[in-house]
């Protein structure tokens, strides 16, 4: 066959072929990645709540401060070169400066998180902090080994084996866990269980990837990478600090067990949502700097995403909120009764949050990593402030008021700037949220009444989330494209259609 013939027999040319399986490798990378989740939240579901009713509401007050200082630290270790290895074509004469000073980063972090201990004991009045915040710092270690063999992976689109990776290591963690809480050990059955997940998928990561270092670290690549990560670093370490912020407020002014009973809640409230933005964030920047010439795609791929988001996380928060009472005193026992409030106020931000979380990713995809950076200042400065506040005057209720109504206006901003850079109207964006919104005042409608009909515990658990289940699917029915466009993604057909943009 010549080769005008073939260029004949293959429509579209070797381009849209190209372009064809690119999309068809993005959705199988979000399904692959959404599968593990999934899969890993149904194992460690029931696992968490075992670990919640053999442990005490102060044992996760303790561990919420811990984290929350861990969680700032590993942003600064990571310096952007995760993303980095992603953005950036390197070849493999420089990925050992990217392993060398991502490992010199986490031991430089640890040290630190090993130096601040007793400083953290004394201003958050715990003194279990000072050993239990050094061993926690070891979780920065295993981070930034494993930063620069996922990226690569994650670059290479293969979620399927990360998510294999990262179940295995939630539930032999999980269940290590619950055995030592089970015996006894208290605050140490969560230590364990975050550095052993930590520590396994680390282990794992580097099978696949194996890292390799260098004496002499690359000057030219090192300058490279933090002239594009400094504004992406700066921007997720603000971001961090303001997500953060929350826990360390509260166990500044109210102690450990009410941190413990806000903790909870707001793992519980973002029990879905860190599974779901996982993938997201982890396939979207890939996904978005792909597409970032064509930016009719792009927009395409954004609202074709927070349709998703919304349809998923709008009814699932409405029934965790509406459930929150009944969930916590038939799963996690009367002791949990005072993180029913703040779960359902934190379940409002969620649903926001949960549409939101794309926005960043695609800017970041953009080259415009600057708008992100100050839209994390106004947040960093702003949302602990409303914390602080609302702590003071309202207690565990005043911090989620803070997030319920706080959070959507600050999000509001970035939207408009996102939609100002990428040329999508807003007309679409709200459009795209119009079927989850049906779907979940349809739901509500249908899980209200048992509000009246049954008394808190099993019956009304079991009947009401039943009612809404059913009110669900039975949503996807009547809005046919919508649940056809579903279908299609759930099958990997080629061509599936976005939200209109609209004018």
């Amino acid at each position: 066959m010549s080769p005008d013939a073939a260029g004949d027999a293959l429509p579209g040319s070797v381009e849209a072929s190209a372009t064809m399986g690119a999309v068809t490798s993005v959705r199988a990378a979000y399904l692959w990645g959404g599968a593990g989740n999934i899969i890993k939240a149904l194992l460690t579901f029931g696992l968490s709540v075992l670990l919640a009713r053999l442990l005490d509401p102060s044992h996760y007050g303790l561990i919420g401060v811990v984290l929350a200082f861990v969680s700032i630290l590993m942003v600064i270790q990571d310096g952007g070169f995760g993303q980095a290895v992603v953005y950036f074509d390197e070849s493999e004469e420089t990925l050992p400066t990217y392993h060398t000073i991502a490992a010199l980063g986490g031991v430089a972090m640890a040290l630190l998180t090993w130096a601040a201990a007793p400083a953290l004991a004394w201003f958050y009045g715990m003194p279990e902090l000072r050993e239990v915040a050094p061993v926690l710092g070891l979780c920065l270690v295993f981070a930034s080994l494993t930063s620069i063999p996922q990226g690569l992976l994650t670059k290479e689109l293969r979620f399927k084996v990360l998510s294999v990776v990262e179940t295995t290591a939630g539930v032999v963690a999980g269940v290590t866990a619950v055995a030592l809480a089970f015996w006894g050990a208290g605050v140490w059955s969560l230590v364990v269980n975050l550095l052993l997940g930590a520590a396994i998928q680390a282990a794992a990561v580097l099978r696949l990837k194996p890292g390799r270092f260098t004496r002499r670290p690359q000057p030219e690549v090192i300058w490279r990478v933090v002239r594009y990560g400094l504004p992406l670093t700066g921007s997720r370490l603000l971001w961090q600090v303001y997500l953060s912020s929350d826990a360390l407020i509260i166990g500044k002014l109210l102690g450990s067990t009410p941190l413990g009973f806000y903790s909870y809640a707001l793992r519980m409230a973002r029990f879905l949502s860190e599974r779901v933005f996982g993938i997201v964030s982890r396939v979207s920047f890939p996904s978005f700097a792909s597409m970032r010439e064509d930016r009719t795609r792009l927009v395409r791929h954004w609202f074709l995403l927070t349709e998703l988001l919304g349809l998923i996380h709008f009814p699932a928060m409405l029934a965790l909120a509406m459930n929150a009472e009944d969930f916590v005193l038939v799963l996690l026992g009367e002791k949990w009764l005072p993180a029913v409030l703040p779960l359902r106020l934190l379940c409002a931000a969620e649903a926001v949050r949960s549409v939101q979380v794309v926005i960043p990713q695609m800017v970041n995809a953009l080259g415009e990593t600057r708008a992100v950076l100050r839209y994390n200042i106004l947040n960093a400065v702003v949302l602990p402030v409303s914390f602080a506040v609302g702590c003071h005057l309202g207690g565990l209720a005043g911090v989620g008021l803070a997030w319920m109504l706080v959070y959507p206006l600050l999000a509001l901003r970035l939207l408009k700037q996102a939609a100002k850079l990428t040329g999508a109207p807003l007309k679409g964006y709200w459009r795209c949220l119009r079927a989850p919104a049906l779907v979940t005042v349809a739901c509500l409608a249908a899980m209200l009444p048992f509000e009246w009909l049954f008394g808190a515990g099993w019956t009304r658990l079991v009947a009401r989330s039943a009612a809404g289940g059913a009110c669900y699917l039975l949503s996807l029915i009547v809005l046919p494209d919508l649940g056809r466009r579903l279908l299609e993604i759930a099958r990997g057909r080629r061509q599936v259609q976005a939200p209109e943009l609209g004018p």
